[in-house]
């Protein structure tokens, strides 16, 4: 894994310094944070990973019991590269945007209703990247494609990550899937070049469902998250199918996939794009 290779030198550094000048403990508010919760938030700021103006030392504790419940699944399933949770938080960019730097765990600014929903179908169109703050495989966030106006790909995944599921790509409309995610904050993204993001929809649709673009599903993809897999498309999960298919719609679209670690995290995604294909957030659920 060459991107935590990359930064155990710098890490341990970090820590060593935090180490010698950190307090047994912070207590901000009424709660007490740990010497280890604020030296693993510390890195992430040395990092510039973690801008404490949009992403407070507070909400990051309160955001621990998940990282470490992630990590848990994450290590349960990556058994041949060892990866301690100061790694897991920064291949997951401590699960913030890398363009907005927002967490994908933020708490939602208004309350969900019917609008919110009309609105998302209404935004939609084929191309968009939907990336969610569901989080059940061991990597933070989850991602989809729409391939129509009507119809979003994705690997669903589901309980059973750890064994594989078989047959795990689906087409679901735009409604069902935010009906998914209600629960969840949902970011759309968007290529700014209309031709490429059609290509990327049609290469979804062609290599992840069905070869003549029917709805019919004629191939089957078995979900599971595998490190330095992302030249074969089965198996395969939510971000990796995403990244994929933009791989394939236009030359010089995506970085190095090894760019930021063997495993494509979902919240990661905009990074991977290179100018002039930067994403755009079209919108915020």
């Amino acid at each position: 894994m060459r991107f935590i290779q990359m930064y155990i030198c710098v890490l341990k550094l970090i820590q060593v310094i935090f180490n010698h000048v950190l307090a047994e403990n912070l207590t901000v508010g009424m709660t007490k944070i740990s010497n280890e919760t604020l030296t693993a938030y510390n890195v992430g700021i040395a990092m510039g990973i973690i801008n404490p103006e949009k992403y407070s030392l507070k909400s990051f504790e309160k955001d621990e019991p998940r990282f470490r419940k992630l990590y848990k699944v994450f290590t349960s399933i990556n058994e041949y590269e060892p990866i301690t949770y100061q790694q897991f938080l920064v291949l997951n960019n401590y699960g913030l945007f890398p363009d907005t730097q927002e967490s994908v765990f933020q708490n939602k600014t208004s309350t969900r209703s019917r609008s919110s929903k009309k609105s998302f179908k209404r935004i939609v169109e084929p191309g968009d990247i939907l990336i969610s703050g569901r989080s059940d495989s061991g990597l933070v966030g989850h991602a989809a494609i729409m391939i129509t106006n009507y119809w979003v790909l994705e690997m669903a995944g589901g309980s059973k990550y750890k064994k594989g599921i078989k047959s795990n790509n689906r087409l679901i409309s735009k409604g069902d899937w935010y009906d998914d995610n209600y629960d969840d904050d949902i970011i759309i993204y968007r290529c700014p070049d209309t031709e490429v993001a059609e290509n990327a929809a049609h290469w979804a649709d062609t290599n992840y469902y069905n070869p003549d673009g029917g709805q019919e599903k004629t191939i089957h993809v078995t979900y599971k998250i595998e490190p330095n897999s992302f030249k074969c498309k089965n198996p395969s999960y939510s971000s990796k199918l995403v990244v994929q298919a933009y791989y394939h719609a236009e030359v010089g679209v995506i970085a190095a996939v090894e760019k930021y670690g063997s495993v494509i995290v979902p919240i990661m995604i905009p990074a991977y794009f290179m100018p002039p294909y930067d994403l755009d957030v079209v919108a915020q659920f």
